[in-house]
């Protein structure tokens, strides 16, 4: 729907189209480059919900977007919202990976893409409808204030506290038997 806000109803340039863009992403490269110092600066817990806190608010400046300076703090929005996002995500999957055991990385992984990748069709279809039966703008209000409802299960959460977040305690190497290593000397 922001594309159809930037392109159909403001009727923007390609190029400044690309711009907006352009500087969100900025926003996501360098949260991804600085996600390890913030969660080392802040802790893990809060590197996963501050910057979901942070971007809640901000989603609600993406549908005042007009020419002219409102369209500026959009893409400033976006680029701390990318920068968020990264820092999140970056944080969030990294604890994931730490806390589940070797052998089930792929499987949780999976899964994990899945949910979180697998609504994607779905909302594009919800903000498809809405665009359709609405405007692209009143699409994108509903997504803003749907993007604050995350904010409250995590300030209940124990990540606000949390520095150093559970990790899966290192194995001890499986010894190898002496007939195991006899036959592979031999066989070596």
């Amino acid at each position: 729907m922001l594309i159809v806000l930037l392109a159909g109803v403001l009727h923007l340039p390609a190029g400044t189209i690309g711009v907006f863009f352009s500087i969100a992403s900025v926003g996501a490269l360098i949260g991804a480059l600085t996600a390890r110092r913030v969660a080392a600066r802040i802790g893990q817990g809060p590197a996963i919900w501050i910057p979901v806190a942070v971007t809640a608010p901000l989603q609600l400046v993406i549908p005042a977007a007009q020419p002219g300076w409102l369209l500026w703090a959009a893409a400033a929005a976006s680029f701390v919202i990318y920068c968020c996002v990264s820092v999140n995500n970056i944080t969030q999957v990294s604890f994931r990976q730490g806390i589940t055991p070797e052998h089930l990385l792929g499987r949780m992984n999976a899964t994990m893409r899945f949910l979180v990748w697998g609504t994607a069709p779905l909302g594009a279809l919800i903000g498809g409808v809405l665009g359709q039966l609405l405007d692209a703008r009143t699409a994108l209000w509903i997504a803003a204030a749907a993007g604050l409802l995350p904010v409250l299960p995590l300030l209940f959460s124990p990540l606000r506290t949390m520095r150093t977040l559970p990790a899966q305690p290192e194995r001890e190497p499986k010894p190898t038997s002496p007939s195991h290593a006899a036959s592979s000397d031999a066989a070596g």
